[in-house]
């Protein structure tokens, strides 16, 4: 609940434990939990629960206290600074965890000193060691700072560290736990590297966040409003400044664009109201050594469209190397990495299976999904996705490369036929296989028959499946799915 923001429930729910806590390991353990959610909505009960923590803590079993203590750690770093550590000595170094979240508020101190190589160096073995345990939150804050911290100085490095950062996002943080600020970082090294396409694909991603605050809405503002499926636009005065300054008379612009000396007068006086876009595409062609980030709207939303059409032609390209199996794969990880589908073209089942049909014909399945832009980014995502769709990408590869070949063209064609709804549901089921495969807790997670039975069909990891199955909290939901996995 906590991670989809829910914080009242959450804690409602922790009361109700603390009620009727049979032991004082799940008594501290529950106020452990209690005091990282206070800690994260900024409620001014903290320093009582740490009080309360800290007088109990020769009273709680040692495993208790070691994730009561890292608790305790990690608000004191967000609340009063790497500085108050001392308090607690060395313990937190016998907790690989606590020790990450010791070193990136140390690396943030000496950011601020301006020793930014250390800062650096010291968040890329934060990382290293994250990755080992694994401690996503971590992983990814690591990345994410080390190229906020690069950006001015070293901007490609910065750029491949953020791509990372936010591919490991999309690996482990289901939509509504992703972080508006990784993307930003992202976004604003994107923009240093005139990357434009990329851009606004992160745009279009962060405008699908519930509650994107004032400071990036006004950010973003460049590009929300790029509309794919148009192709005229109104002549505005910032439009015709823009065509006459790409030359130094109008016979200039003339020869640089294409376009008629006459129609080109008619533009820049204001005469045509209304521009197509082929003629943009000529001004574009024309024009030289321009920022695309302060071009005018309908510059920019024919860069990007041009854009997506040459990606478009590489992707198809490198398709057309894959064998069939490979292009099956890549569809349907695609597809159920997708964000918010509702209104996607191919999430309707003819669409679906029409689409998928023709991955044996790369010739019609090409001229199928260039006829609408939508498509055309799907295709795009199948061979080079945004980092974040990426990374859901291949952690839902991790269930699809165990299938067999029959049984993994059984499952897609079972798949096809569920609605929508269901369709998310056993997406993010995938995606919760792919997160904990190969993860070891100690103990053996059982479930019901139906769930085993479909591990076993599509030859998947029993205990992953088990765990995917258990991350769903509502039982009616956890219900649904076994009906689904039972159907499928």
């Amino acid at each position: 609940m906590s991670w989809r923001n829910e914080y009242d429930r959450a804690l409602y729910e922790i009361e109700k434990g603390l009620k009727t806590a049979d032991s004082t390991r799940a008594e501290y353990l529950l106020y452990a939990l209690k005091l990282s959610l206070l800690s994260k909505t900024g409620a001014k009960q903290t320093d009582k629960m740490i009080v309360k923590l800290k007088k109990g803590l020769h009273r709680i079993p040692p495993i208790a206290r070691k994730l009561i203590i890292s608790t305790i750690l990690n608000h004191t770093i967000r609340s009063c600074g790497v500085e108050k550590i001392r308090i607690w000595g060395k313990l937190y170094e016998n907790d690989l965890a606590t020790w990450c979240a010791v070193q990136i508020a140390f690396a943030r101190k000496l950011y601020r000193t301006g020793d930014i190589n250390k800062s650096v160096r010291l968040l890329l073995n934060v990382y290293k060691t994250a990755r080992r345990l694994p401690n996503p939150s971590q992983m990814i804050s690591a990345l994410n700072n080390a190229a906020w911290y690069l950006k001015k100085d070293h901007p490609y490095w910065a750029l491949k560290m953020s791509r990372q950062s936010v591919y490991w996002m999309g690996w482990y943080k289901e939509w509504e736990e992703a972080s508006a600020n990784i993307f930003d970082t992202l976004l604003e090294l994107q923009i240093l590297s005139h990357d434009n396409f990329g851009a606004f694909i992160i745009t279009m991603l962060m405008l699908k966040m519930r509650d994107l605050n004032g400071s990036y809405m006004k950010k973003i503002q460049i590009w929300k409003d790029i509309t794919l499926g148009i192709s005229m636009y109104r002549n505005t005065r910032r439009l015709r400044r823009w065509i006459g300054s790409i030359g130094n008379s109008m016979s200039d612009i003339s020869r640089k664009t294409g376009i008629d000396r006459k129609v080109l007068t008619k533009i820049i006086s204001g005469e045509v109201r209304n521009i197509k876009g082929e003629t943009i595409r000529k001004i574009i062609r024309g024009s030289r050594n321009f920022d695309v980030f302060k071009t005018p709207y309908p510059i920019y939303n024919e860069l990007v469209k041009i854009d997506i059409e040459k990606r478009f032609e590489e992707a198809i390209e490198s398709l057309r190397q894959l064998p069939l199996s490979e292009r099956q794969t890549l569809f349907i990880s695609t597809y159920m990495a997708q964000i918010k589908r509702d209104k996607f073209y191919l999430s309707r089942k003819d669409k679906f299976k029409e689409a998928y049909e023709m991955l044996g014909e790369i010739g019609k399945f090409e001229r199928y999904m260039f006829k609408r832009y939508e498509t055309m980014e799907f295709m795009i995502d199948m061979m080079r996705a945004h980092p974040y769709i990426e990374g859901r990408k291949a952690v839902v590869r991790k269930a699809i490369d165990r299938m067999k070949k029959k049984k993994k063209e059984d499952f897609i064609h079972g798949y096809i036929e569920l609605d929508e709804h269901d369709r998310r549901l056993l997406d993010r089921f995938f995606r919760n296989y792919g997160r904990y495969d190969g993860i070891r807790f100690g103990v053996r997670i059982d479930g019901p028959e139906r769930v085993r039975s479909f591990a076993k069909r599509y030859r998947l990891k029993i205990q992953p499946c088990f765990i995917a199955y258990w991350c769903e909290e509502d039982g009616r939901i956890r219900r649904k799915l076994e009906r689904i996995l039972e159907i499928i």
